[in-house]
């Protein structure tokens, strides 16, 4: 009988590059993007082995030469990186676990995105600032709360990430939860101490964003956590006019049932929330406030913004039939549609272009 021949155990991407480093290669050579061996093995659950050979070889002298870091390894826009910017410098020999490829991303980013939890506890193993952002200035804690990871940020976190970290945009991990709907994290987050009403540079809280987008179950979470339903950001908007605006209507439901929810909020222009649904067009919304807030022939006909336009005029103008039957019933004398004495903008001839 003919023996069978044994088969070769295939080499894995820890053994190649073992046998690499051995015949001398550049181990920390990157490619085009900047990448480095570590960025690609964080990002992929079988890289595991690869930064753990990384780590045995080179990860004593990165731990020993902590304090060697270069000072552009820091996010420049980080307040907290700051204070570490005259003491902090780059590990120069050997294997740099703390590099940032051309968009500044470190491996632990990587490993945060994608949910990697066995590669990031071996990259905060062997002592890499878990706190370093891209140059969005999205640090791992918010790369995780983007991609709703949760697992990887109750680690951040307990590896003492600040909770309440802001990129470039002043953006938190919880108002990207919020923007994703990304339930899970937005629990961890929730249950650690963040800043529930911390706003973006325009003004925005996390519940604004979510209605906006129309996540309605990130909203719900946001309320049970005491969120202030009423927030106006820069420009005066609030929760519920993003909602009324994009015709959210589960959201609006939401919102308006919160007890603290007042309909009578303007934004800059003088716009209310039920304004908001006449200019947009939102006439399923429009008719589920004016029938939730009982909202009389009078205040109808007297709500106005700035520039004086009403739900009327809206409705009139763009011939929102729905609109024009609910101004009807509540007892409305509907004028005709006049071009040359129109306040407002066509709708359908938004739509034509």
């Amino acid at each position: 009988k003919k023996k069978k021949k044994k088969k070769k155990k295939k080499k894995g991407d820890k053994d190649i590059v073992q046998l690499l480093d051995e015949r001398g290669l550049d181990i920390g050579i990157t490619d085009d993007q900047g990448n480095n061996i570590a960025h690609f093995a964080a990002l992929v659950f079988n890289g595991k082995s690869t930064l753990q050979y990384l780590v045995d070889k080179y990860g004593d002298a990165f731990r020993a030469n902590a304090l060697a870091r270069v000072e552009s390894n820091l996010s420049e826009y980080d307040a907290q990186s700051q204070s570490d910017l005259q003491t902090t410098k780059r590990y120069t020999g050997g294997f740099n676990f703390d590099a940032r490829n051309n968009n500044g991303a470190t491996p632990a980013y990587n490993a945060a995105w994608k949910g990697q939890l066995q590669n990031l506890e071996i990259l905060a193993g062997v002592g890499c600032n878990l706190d370093l952002g891209n140059d969005d200035g999205n640090t791992p804690l918010i790369a995780a709360a983007m991609t709703d990871q949760p697992s990887s940020i109750a680690f951040l976190l307990d590896k003492g990430c600040e909770v309440n970290q802001v990129n470039k945009g002043e953006e938190t991990a919880l108002y990207w939860a919020a923007y994703n709907c990304s339930t899970a994290s937005l629990e961890v987050l929730l249950q650690r101490g963040v800043k529930i009403e911390k706003c973006d540079k325009f003004g925005n809280t996390p519940l604004l964003v979510a209605a906006d987008h129309g996540e309605v179950k990130a909203v719900r979470i946001l309320l049970k956590h005491n969120a202030n339903v009423n927030h106006q950001n820069q420009i005066g908007e609030t929760a519920l006019m993003k909602a009324c605006a994009e015709g959210h209507m589960e959201c609006v439901k939401e919102l308006v049932k919160c007890p603290q929810c007042n309909p009578d909020v303007r934004d800059d222009e003088g716009n209310s929330a039920l304004l908001w649904t006449c200019m947009t067009g939102q006439m399923e919304v429009f008719v589920f406030l004016v029938e939730f807030w009982n909202i009389t022939k009078e205040q109808i006909t007297t709500l106005q913004n700035n520039d004086e336009e009403t739900c009327i005029d809206w409705i009139v103008e763009n011939k929102l039939e729905r609109g024009i039957d609910v101004l009807k019933k509540l007892g409305v004398d509907v004028p005709e549609r006049d071009e040359s004495e129109s306040k407002s903008k066509s709708l359908s001839q938004e739509n034509e272009n």
